[in-house]
Formats: structure tokens, C-alpha cells, sequence
């Protein structure tokens, strides 16, 4: 199997959708499936990354050349090509499919087809890439993380052979992390990128109707300067600066250190395909909020009010209640929260493991 990949690890500027690979791809080492990664030579801000770190089994590229991936795909039957909207790691390996016998393709939209995130010349963009992808003689499968994400995507590839499969939850939940809220300051956070789709604002306008011990701080990279500075304007007109703090980028290395005083874990984003915060946090022995739109729903089974409809209303009496617990209480539901995240964990690892099975025996024969 060749996967296509804009980052791969040690890139982690990237987010989700690097994690999400990653983690795949160490359940094809358990399993013995044979791949190659191939990605290029740099994070998401154009950084180097360091050759001791490079994993081995990918390819760090410079530059995405037609010549060398065509030559890789002559003896896979899978090509999985894992974003839609970078020229050179969706065009030209499409391109490459041009030169080389019939092949299954896997392409991962990775919530990129999502409403939310949207703009009018990326509508125009993806039907030039339909075309594209139509007159290839491949057997072309598009992959989805999660139903919600199927039935809420532009169903601009609607008659292409789908399969579904989720991102891979592959941590472990921290044995070491004191079961309790802060004493002095009652502190929510953010970790992920800052930008529209992440949805800040609705935080920050809560933070005047919660209590006046509440901190709320926002990791990550400034991917949008403009939002920003719209957040920078909004923090002044609600006079909560001293509330309010950015920490910038974090890294898997210090985010548990990061984690340490979090009382609650905040995601109010309008769309999310998978989320890879949202267990971390749980990993971290962390409750979370989190909005509707990520896929999660059945989570309220277990703890109530983790997923919530995007309504100021419940979001504030659900963070005045986790103010208000016992240690007692808010220990309990970290438990709870910790069972759910084993069963998807179990769950997610076996249905991956199928899906490619499938794919490997040459799932979607027909489009």
C-alpha cells in the first residue's frame, strides 16, 4: 500500500489529521500490513523536520514528483491519498494514477467536505477534481471517518463506492493525574488551531456569565492572523483580558504538562470529522464539553452534557455544574468518561483492521 500524506509524524503542526494516520498506520505494524508513507520534508509551517526523527517506512520528499510516484505504485493495489485540497498531494498523485494498470484508490476527504468548511471555490476545485477522478480507469473509494460525517459532506462524490471507518484512538489514559479541580482558579481550555471553524468567540462570550475565578486558556497555532485579531477586539469589548490568555503551539511532548491544571476540556467547533483532542483530554483524566458537531453523540450515554448543541444557555449551566462538584463527583465522571473511551478505543481498532481487509481484497469493484 502507498499512502499519500501532506505531514507525518515527527510533522505535527498539522493536527488531526496527521495523528490520525500515524495511529493507523501503528496498527498496520501490529498487523503486518506492508505500506510506504509518502509525505514531504517539512511541517505545516514550512519548517524542516529533523532526519533522525523520520519514520522507516516513509518517504520525505522535497518536491511531489509524477516520475518517482509512479514508479512507487507499480507494485501496490492500494493507493490511499489522504487530503483533497493540496495540489501537489491530490493532483499529482492523481495524476500519476494516469501512468500505471488498474489500482483500488482510497480517497480521504478527512472532513474537508464538511459544510462547515466550505467556500464557494472550493466547491468549484472539488468538481474539477471529479472530473479528474472520473475519467480514471481505478477503482475509486471514498472513505468517510464516521456516519455524521457521510450524511453532513457536499455530496459532490455521492457516486463513488464509500467506505466508513474511524481515526484510530491510540493512547493510554494517564495513571498519574490528580482527580480533582483546582482550588484557587477554575480553568477551561482550548487545545487545537485557532480558526474560524474552531469557533473561539462562543467561548469567550460565555466567560462574563460564568464564575469570576474563571480562566480560560487557548493553545495552539494561530492559523488564521485575521480571526485573531477579531478575537483580540471581541476579549476588549467583553473587558475579560485578565481572563483570558493564548499560549500559542503545543507539542506531544509538553501537552500532558499543559493538561496538568485543566479543570475542563472546551471543543465549541462547528464541525469536527473525529477530534483528537477530545480523547486526549479524556486521557489526560479531563472532563470535556464538546459541540454537536463533532461526532461523539453517544457520549451523553455515559456522561451527560459532554456533547452539546451549540446553545449559550446549556453550555453555561453545564460549566457551572462541573464548578459547583464535589471532587467526589467530578472524579466519578472522569471515571465514566474513561469507560467510554475504552469501548470506542476497542471498537475503532477492530473496524479499521476489517475496513482494509476489505480494501485489500479489492473492495468496490464497481463505482
Amino acid at each position: 500500500m502507498i499512502i499519500i500524506a501532506p505531514q507525518f509524524p515527527p510533522a505535527f503542526k498539522g493536527g488531526g489529521p496527521t495523528k490520525s494516520l500515524h495511529g493507523v498506520c501503528r496498527m498496520f505494524n501490529e498487523e503486518g500490513f506492508e505500506y510506504t508513507v509518502v509525505t514531504k520534508n517539512k511541517d505545516l509551517d514550512g519548517s524542516l523536520l529533523p532526519e533522525k526523527d523520520f519514520e522507516k517506512k516513509a518517504i520525505y520528499f522535497s518536491k511531489i514528483k509524477i516520475g518517482p510516484l509512479k514508479n512507487l505504485y507499480k507494485d501496490s493495489q492500494l493507493i490511499w491519498i489522504n487530503t483533497l485540497y493540496s495540489p501537489t498531494f491530490t493532483i499529482i498523485p492523481i495524476l500519476a494514477l494516469f501512468f500505471v494498470r488498474k489500482k483500488t484508490v482510497l480517497l480521504s476527504p478527512r472532513g474537508q467536505l464538511l459544510k462547515g468548511a466550505i467556500s464557494l471555490k472550493k466547491i468549484i476545485y472539488l468538481y474539477i477534481l471529479k472530473f479528474i477522478v472520473l475519467i480514471l480507469w481505478h477503482k475509486i473509494v471514498i472513505h468517510f471517518t464516521n456516519e455524521d460525517e457521510k450524511k453532513e459532506s457536499l455530496p459532490i462524490f455521492s457516486n463513488f463506492k464509500t467506505i466508513v471507518f474511524n481515526n484510530p484512538v491510540f493512547g493510554e489514559v494517564s495513571s498519574n493525574m490528580v482527580l480533582s479541580k483546582n482550588k484557587n482558579n477554575f480553568v477551561i481550555s482550548f487545545f487545537g488551531r485557532v480558526s474560524p471553524i474552531k469557533n473561539l468567540e462562543f467561548i469567550l462570550n460565555l466567560i462574563p456569565e460564568l464564575p469570576n475565578e474563571t480562566l480560560f486558556e487557548i493553545h495552539g497555532e494561530i492559523e488564521d492572523v485575521a480571526y485573531k485579531e477579531r478575537l483580540d477586539v471581541l476579549i476588549e469589548e467583553l473587558n475579560i483580558s485578565e481572563q483570558i490568555k493564548f499560549y500559542g503551539n503545543y507539542t506531544k511532548v509538553n501537552f500532558s504538562k499543559k493538561a496538568q491544571n485543566v479543570d475542563l476540556f472546551v471543543i465549541p467547533s462547528f464541525s469536527e470529522n473525529f477530534c483528537h483532542v477530545f480523547f486526549e483530554a479524556i486521557e489526560q483524566n479531563k472532563i470535556v464539553i464538546a459541540s454537536s458537531g463533532l461526532p461523539w453523540k453517544e457520549a451523553n450515554n455515559t456522561v451527560k452534557g459532554t456533547i452539546l448543541p451549540l446553545e449559550k444557555v446549556a453550555w453555561q449551566l453545564r460549566i457551572n455544574a462541573i464548578y459547583e462538584m464535589s471532587n467526589e463527583s467530578y472524579s466519578s465522571e472522569q471515571n465514566k468518561l474513561k469507560e467510554f473511551y475504552s469501548d470506542i478505543k476497542n471498537s475503532v481498532k477492530e473496524n479499521t483492521i476489517n475496513s482494509f481487509k476489505k480494501l485489500r481484497n479489492n473492495y468496490g469493484t464497481k463505482r
